[in-house]
């Protein structure tokens, strides 16, 4: 049932935006609900030192933690990598 939901969810904002949007979630509810079912790019959060397997795809962004520092930005912000260059970044966001 929530599969289904998630595809009429995910067909709406394709409607709308004319894009697939990008699912932003942990690697378990990926293998549960995701993986499978649907061909979009993916967000995963994951904080600490072990790498999500699903990296190992161009079409992965990891955060790996929500307590980084920047310069000129106050108090903390997310820290995240993609597993590409900078052409395949901007492929993966259109």
């Amino acid at each position: 049932k929530f599969e289904k939901e998630l595809k009429v969810l995910e067909n709406s904002l394709y409607v709308y935006y004319g894009k697939k949007p990008i699912f932003y979630l942990n690697e378990y509810n990926y293998y549960d609900y995701i993986n499978k079912n649907f061909s979009n790019n993916i967000w995963i959060y994951s904080h600490g030192n072990i790498q999500p397997k699903t990296l190992d795809s161009k079409k992965c962004i990891w955060q790996y933690s929500t307590s980084g520092k920047c310069k000129g930005i106050k108090g903390y912000v997310d820290m995240n990598y993609f597993n590409g260059d900078l052409h395949e970044f901007k492929k993966f966001i259109k």
